[in-house]
């Protein structure tokens, strides 16, 4: 195919690469899709989808995702549950580009896409029909098959997943994913479980102010400490100024308890032997 091609981008909710010539890509995409070549259809369907080349036609962008899709390609699959799951495509800012065509949300649909890519072994899919399953979006919640999808996308995607799901019951999705601080806590605490420093660090602030969980200075010290620990990009006189705040506060006792509690998480996250 001729043509200039980016690599293939994460989704139509990400997907802000271009190549060098927009226009000489876009004709070459257009050649190797006249040839029913899935490859040339999904860049082609990205070309319409952001305007690259061309002027953005969602539904044309909607019709190639799914010539490809209907060859077994399980990106295509996965950006056609995007597009439904967002409406359209936006960018990295969560904003929709300019010019850019929308459709009405439909989580029915994204869940089937996603349910399709993730089958063919997509991991972002699997990321994102986990998430539905957890959170009952366009499908009826199965913690079963929530957790058959989270285990398969491995342990770093899987906590990903579990923070952005408890980002979601903590602040809000409208009418999608209400806010309840509870659940927010709860898969915070299972994001923390496995190790995620943005987790950790939430966590620690969930207990500092009682958000879903008890107020505990001690739990609150400890976990602010675990999230540094583990590497959270933190500038250090952000993190000094957090210690200072909890020392001031806490008695020596206090602080002896936070310090016991974290070497117990430090534990518990780096416990398990590693066999290289």
């Amino acid at each position: 195919m001729d043509g200039d091609q980016p690599l293939r981008q994460p989704g139509p909710a990400a997907g802000n690469a271009q190549p060098a010539d927009p226009e000489a890509a876009f004709a070459g995409y257009q050649r190797g899709a006249r040839q029913g070549l899935p490859e040339a259809q999904f860049h082609l369907a990205a070309a319409y989808l952001f305007g690259r080349g061309t002027a953005p036609d969602l539904a044309r962008a909607i019709a190639l995702f799914g010539q490809a899709a209907a060859q077994g390609d399980a990106d295509a699959m996965r950006w056609l549950g995007d597009i439904h799951a967002v409406g359209g495509p936006i960018n990295r800012y969560g904003r929709y580009p300019p010019g850019a065509q929308c459709i009405a949300v439909d989580l029915a649909q994204a869940a089937h896409w996603y349910r399709q890519a993730a089958e063919a072994g997509n991991r972002a899919a699997q990321e994102q029909l986990a998430i539905a399953y957890l959170a009952g979006l366009g499908v009826d919640p199965d913690p079963a098959q929530a957790e058959h999808w989270l285990e398969a996308i491995g342990k770093e995607r899987r906590a990903h997943a579990l923070f952005y799901l408890a980002d979601q019951y903590l602040y809000g999705a409208g009418e999608v994913v209400p806010k309840d601080l509870a659940k927010g806590a709860r898969y915070t605490l299972m994001a923390a479980e496995l190790g995620h420093p943005p987790a950790l660090a939430q966590l620690g602030v969930l207990h500092e102010h009682g958000m879903g969980v008890e107020q505990d200075d001690v739990k609150a010290y400890a976990y602010a400490l675990a999230a540094h620990d583990e590497g959270l990009p933190i500038e250090d006189h952000h993190f000094a100024n957090q210690v200072a705040t909890f020392q001031a506060r806490m008695t020596e006792a206090q602080q002896a308890d936070a310090l016991q509690l974290f070497r117990s998480i430090r534990q518990r996250l780096h416990g398990e032997a590693t066999y290289l």
